[in-house]
């Protein structure tokens, strides 16, 4: 029998024997499957794979759409009702988390967080609660038809008052390995505009217009401490997005915020989010959609700065990509700070630990002092936090005159 310990542990692990004259209706419906998630299968001694097999040698089947073309020609009518034969997986982590869930009728929250490792067979999903809608993701691996019924039914259940109130609000997001993502409505409706809370600020979202809502909710912390540490201070906001750092910043009575951002568009979200918590003064608040790496004399003129928020993409082709890009914005931070002047680095790559962030801070600012790393929000645990969201806070050395 062949190795297959090298099976995505992520993955359902499905095996079945091909057979050599024809495709059995169950090898037709494990193909969709790998079709529909854009997954790589092995064929190994008879055998086929999802995922890896083993090490050694074996001849590796690219799954795509092509495929499909040197197949039976019945294989597209075995594929038209493929849903209906692949076992509904059912996801008990994620259903005890709606039955345990207490909820803010206006406070975003994430729910359930598979995405952390934690829980086998939910590597792939999240559930966030954005009042009054439900919001399932699944990355990479669909959640089929059957199951977000099944889910569906469980959220009905547990937050539908009784036959004669409305149906729950239920959206359901698919992101792929290629980084899009196709939304639908599955149950009720997604208001207009949308309007969610965190701590009394208060953020317009959309659901359903691509992978970003307007607000990340793993930085929740990270915005807790900006507000908490503002007070009196002139704050630098780069790679702003939607501006909920300068939000916080301002109602922790910062003196002015500095919001940089490539993306007019989220600025201008941004401005909205400032009118909507009324710190839209615009002696307070001042928004640039610049290029960042293009900005340094703007940047320096309006400072020297007691706070500056570093939240950059992880990777955004063309403008950012951590290992390459974040060391020349760290060189240039102690030149933007005053004395004892805080900054926070985020760091959202899992292939990027905080020992690389810090030892980028070593190499590129020797003048920034190591003082925090913020804690993730409890409701995202993670097995390794290291691949997970990193926070780290720094703080300006005063000059030695002696």
């Amino acid at each position: 029998m062949t190795d297959r310990h090298g099976l995505v542990a992520s993955l359902p692990h499905m095996v079945l024997p091909i057979q050599s004259r024809s495709f059995s209706v169950a090898v037709a419906t494990l193909f969709l499957f790998f079709l529909a998630n854009e997954l790589p299968v092995d064929v190994v001694d008879g055998l086929l794979f999802h995922g890896h097999a083993s090490a050694r040698s074996h001849s590796q089947l690219q799954v795509s759409r092509d495929i499909v073309s040197s197949f039976p020609s019945s294989f597209e009518n075995e594929m038209s009702t493929v849903d209906d034969r692949i076992p509904i997986r059912s996801f008990p982590p994620l259903e005890q988390a709606i039955k345990t869930a207490v909820l803010d009728n206006q406070e975003a929250n994430r729910v359930f967080h598979g995405r952390g490792g934690l829980f086998d067979g939910c590597e792939h999903i999240t559930l966030d609660w954005f009042p009054p809608v439900w919001l399932l993701t699944s990355h990479h691996i669909k959640v089929f038809p059957s199951e977000l019924a099944q889910i569906q039914q469980h959220l009905q259940q547990q937050f539908r008052l009784d036959d004669d109130s409305p149906p729950i609000n239920f959206v359901y997001q698919h992101r792929t390995i290629n980084s899009t993502a196709s939304t639908q409505v599955l149950c009720g409706s997604v208001p207009e505009p949308h309007v969610v809370t965190e701590n009394g600020m208060k953020f317009y979202i959309s659901l359903l217009q691509g992978q970003n809502q307007g607000i990340f909710l793993d930085m929740k912390n990270g915005r807790d401490w900006v507000r908490r540490n503002a007070s009196g201070k002139i704050v630098l906001n780069l790679f702003a997005y939607t501006c909920g750092f300068s939000i916080a910043a301002l109602m922790g009575g910062a003196t002015e915020v500095i919001n940089m951002d490539m993306a007019r568009g989220c600025l201008k979200m941004g401005q909205r989010n400032h009118e909507l918590n009324d710190v839209s003064d615009g002696s307070r608040a001042r928004f640039f959609a610049h290029d960042i790496f293009k900005s340094w004399g703007k940047i320096r003129k309006l400072g020297p700065y007691g706070m500056i928020v570093v939240d950059p993409p992880s990777y955004q082709k063309g403008s950012f990509v951590a290992k390459d890009d974040y060391r020349k914005i760290i060189k240039r931070l102690p030149g933007f700070l005053e004395d004892n002047g805080l900054v926070m680095l985020c760091l959202n790559a899992p292939e990027l630990d905080s020992a690389w962030l810090q030892e980028e801070v070593t190499q590129a600012a020797p003048e920034l002092t190591f003082v925090e790393r913020l804690a993730s929000p409890s409701n995202f645990p993670a097995k390794d936090s290291e691949r997970a969201l990193k926070v780290l806070v720094y703080k300006k050395s005063p000059k030695n005159w002696d």
